[in-house]
C-alpha cells in the first residue's frame, strides 16, 4: 500500500510493516479489522479505518460491518492517533480515509441513509458526503454535495482524488481546494481534542 524509507506498508486485514531485511510486524495491531490505509504525501503519517472500537471487533470485510474509525500512526514517532470518536455510542461507517500534513478527510453515509449499513457494497454505495477534520483543532466538517470519490491524497488543503460523475458514469481525477469559499461545509467541534492539536 505505501513504501517509506524504513519499510513497506501493507494490508491483509491488519496493517503490516514489512523491513527490508524481510522481518514483518503489525504496524499497530488493535485487535480487529483495519482496512483502506493509506500514507500520507510525505510518508511521514499513515491513515486507516479501524475497527478495534465496540461494536467494531466482529466486523468482517464484506456482510458485517459495524463502526469503524479513523486512525493515524507517525510514522516517524511510532504514535497511533484515534482521530474519530463515534463508536460505541453512535457508529458511523467510513471509506477511504487520507490524510496529509494538518488535515484528514474520508467518506461516510449521506445525510437520510442509515449512518451505518452493515454491508460493504451499501456503505460504498451511500458514502457521497465527504468528510474533513483538522487535526490542529479537532474541527470535523460535512459537505453536504454529492462527492462519490475515491483513492484520496491530500497536498496541503488541497485534496486530489478520482470522482465518480453519475450523470455519465465516468471516472475523472479532481483537485478540490478544501478551503474554496464556494464549499459549504457543516463543522462541529471534536469534544476532548488534545491542546496543541494532533502532532
Amino acid at each position: 500500500m505505501c513504501a517509506t524509507g524504513t519499510g513497506l506498508l501493507c494490508e491483509s486485514g491488519r496493517i503490516y510493516f514489512i523491513q527490508p531485511d524481510g522481518h514483518v510486524d503489525y504496524l499497530d495491531n488493535g485487535g480487529a479489522m483495519q482496512v483502506d490505509g493509506k500514507c500520507s504525501p510525505d510518508r511521514k503519517r499513515y491513515a486507516w479505518l479501524d475497527f478495534r472500537d465496540p461494536p467494531g471487533p466482529t466486523s468482517t470485510y464484506d456482510f458485517n460491518r459495524n463502526g469503524g474509525e479513523v486512525y493515524m500512526r507517525d510514522l516517524g514517532t511510532g504514535v497511533t492517533h484515534r482521530l474519530t470518536f463515534d463508536s460505541p455510542s453512535d457508529p458511523m461507517g467510513k471509506v477511504d480515509p487520507a490524510v496529509g500534513k494538518d488535515v484528514a478527510v474520508w467518506n461516510e453515509p449521506d445525510d437520510g441513509m442509515p449512518r451505518n449499513p452493515p454491508e460493504l457494497s451499501a456503505l460504498y454505495d451511500s458514502s457521497d458526503t465527504l468528510a474533513k477534520l483538522d487535526l490542529k483543532t479537532g474541527e470535523r466538517c460535512r459537505l453536504h454535495r454529492p462527492m462519490p470519490i475515491g483513492h484520496k491524497l491530500v497536498y496541503g488543503h488541497h485534496m486530489y482524488a478520482v470522482w465518480l460523475d453519475h450523470q455519465d458514469n465516468t471516472d475523472y481525477l479532481i483537485d478540490l481546494d478544501l478551503d474554496d469559499p464556494g464549499l459549504h461545509w457543516t463543522c462541529q467541534s471534536t469534544p476532548g481534542w488534545p491542546a496543541g492539536g494532533v502532532q
